[in-house]
């Protein structure tokens, strides 16, 4: 399950690569590495712009995980788009690196076998689910679908308009929104402390998806597909030898 918890994901090579994008000497080295243990003066060194810059430079940027990568770009693209929510930023992060592994963008988790290329299956299995699984499969559909919107807006576009009745923006929108109203709902929202963040993904489908837009525009270069951001993560991370490991 996805939940805001990005910047509790953080390793030690991305504290570090947090320290030797800011530190001026060894000095401010030890004072940037404390500092960071307090999780207010944290959020206000990961707004740095110096940091921001060193992750779009892509300068050794392969010994982090995509936990920071897509915390970082995501908290400046959402402040550009008036959306001062670190929680939000936390959640979306967190979806954008989950997503990263190969297929979980199409599975409710690592452990789910059944693979879900369309929302209409994820609807058609929530309505014989139980009450559990049923959170969950809602839970996803919002995310799958301000996924593509956010990340492959010109496929669907592309789709949409000259393939042979494709869902459009407004069906990923309408699904989306109506998901995380649902899922913001139900009982184990309240159990996992989702409630308003579900509620406020609802509310704001449209903004996220558009700063989402913005992010891929500006920040990121990938092709239309899912394979082509696959293509485009390996690059980023894996293009050196490195230790990161991730999943959820």
């Amino acid at each position: 399950m996805i939940r805001a918890n990005c910047r509790d994901k953080f390793n030690a090579d991305d504290f570090a690569f947090i320290v030797n994008s800011l530190a001026k000497d060894s000095k401010n080295k030890v004072a940037l590495t404390e500092l960071l243990t307090d999780a207010e003066s944290r959020d206000q060194i990961l707004d740095q712009k110096e940091l921001f810059q060193n992750v779009v430079r892509k300068s050794g940027i392969s010994k982090i995980s995509p936990y920071l990568y897509f915390y970082v770009l995501a908290r400046k693209t959402f402040l550009e788009n008036d959306i001062d929510d670190r929680e939000i930023t936390d959640y979306i992060a967190c979806m954008l690196a989950t997503f990263c592994s190969a297929k979980r963008s199409q599975t409710i988790s690592q452990n789910h076998s059944k693979s879900y290329d369309y929302l209409v299956d994820i609807m058609s299995d929530f309505v014989e689910a139980s009450s559990f699984e049923a959170f969950f499969l809602r839970s996803h559909l919002g995310n799958y679908a301000l996924f593509m919107t956010g990340f492959f807006p010109d496929a669907i576009y592309q789709k949409s308009t000259y393939g042979r009745r494709a869902p459009s923006f407004e069906y990923y929108e309408k699904m989306g929104k109506s998901s995380y109203r649902w899922a913001s709902q139900h009982r184990l929202a309240i159990k996992y402390s989702q409630v308003k963040i579900l509620a406020t993904l609802a509310d704001r489908f449209r903004h996220v998806r558009i700063a989402l837009n913005n992010l891929v525009d500006n920040y990121v270069d990938i092709q239309n597909g899912r394979d082509s951001m696959d293509k485009m993560l390996r690059q980023i991370f894996f293009g050196k030898q490195n230790n990161n490991t991730y999943g959820a």
